[in-house]
C-alpha cells in the first residue's frame, strides 16, 4: 500500500530496512550515496587525488588504482540495484567485492588521515 492511515502501525527501523521490497526513500538514498556523491567526490577533489593550484596532490601515483576500484564499485552497486532477482544468484561475489571496497577504502582514508596529521605537526 503506498499509502497508511494515520496511527497505523510502522514496522520498525530494522525491519524496514531488510524487507523483501525497498520503499522509494530506500532506492533514493542508495542512489544518491552509492552513485551520485561518490562523482561528486571526484569531480571536486582538492587535494587526495588531483591536488589544487598551492597544493601537490597527497596520492597521485593511486589514482588510477582509485578510479577503477571505485568504478568497479559503483558498477556493481549498479548491477546489484537494477537487476535484483538476476544477481541474487551471485550474492556472495557481490558481497566479497562490495566488503573489498570497503576495506580499500578504510585503508585509503586511514592514509590520508595519517598523512593529514604529520603536515599538521
Amino acid at each position: 500500500m503506498l499509502w497508511e492511515p494515520p496511527g497505523a502501525p510502522q514496522p520498525r527501523f530494522w525491519r524496514r530496512q531488510f524487507a523483501l521490497v525497498p520503499t522509494t526513500a530506500q532506492n533514493t538514498f542508495d542512489s544518491i550515496f552509492g552513485v551520485i556523491l561518490p562523482v561528486l567526490c571526484f569531480m571536486g577533489d582538492p587535494v587526495v587525488l588531483k591536488g589544487g593550484m598551492l597544493i601537490p596532490p597527497m596520492y597521485e601515483k593511486f589514482q588510477l588504482v582509485v578510479y577503477l576500484i571505485s568504478t568497479v564499485e559503483m558498477g556493481a552497486f549498479l548491477v546489484w540495484r537494477t537487476f535484483p532477482k538476476q544477481a541474487s544468484g551471485f550474492a556472495s561475489i557481490f558481497a566479497g567485492v562490495f566488503f573489498a571496497g570497503a576495506v580499500f577504502s578504510a585503508v585509503l582514508w586511514t592514509r590520508v588521515e595519517d598523512t593529514a596529521r604529520t603536515c599538521r605537526n
